[in-house]
């Protein structure tokens, strides 16, 4: 019959090993990973800053383009033409009317043309 090998008693091996644990040592180890440093937001998700800007530069560009725009909210001068945009929402489909005027004509809502030609 084969001989059994020795069997190790768990408690006599415990009580031989000292475990010995110290960060300090371990991080002044030539190879330990370098300190993390905090850093800001913006410096952490280099993405979000570029959004970010994005945003910033879209609504800088609405309020030059807005300062210009001097009629209603739904108009727009252009040289000597007026253009005004409504729109109304009937169930899924949305309905727009473009109408362009020249300016030099007058404010006249009945569509009636200088020349009496309609």
């Amino acid at each position: 019959m084969a001989k059994e090998p020795d069997r190790l008693n768990i408690r006599e091996v415990k009580q031989e090993l000292d475990f010995h644990y110290n960060r300090e040592e371990r991080l002044n180890m030539p190879g330990a990973p370098p300190p993390k440093t905090r850093l800001s937001f913006f410096r952490r998700n280099r993405a979000l800053v570029i959004i970010f800007i994005d945003i910033i530069v879209l609504v800088i560009l609405g309020m030059i383009f807005s300062s210009f725009n001097f009629g209603t909210p739904e108009s727009l001068n252009l040289g000597d033409y007026r253009l005004v945009l409504r729109a109304m929402q009937y169930e899924d489909v949305v309905f727009a009317t473009l109408t362009v005027r020249n300016r030099s004509d007058g404010n006249r809502s009945d569509g009636n043309r200088s020349d009496g030609n309609r």
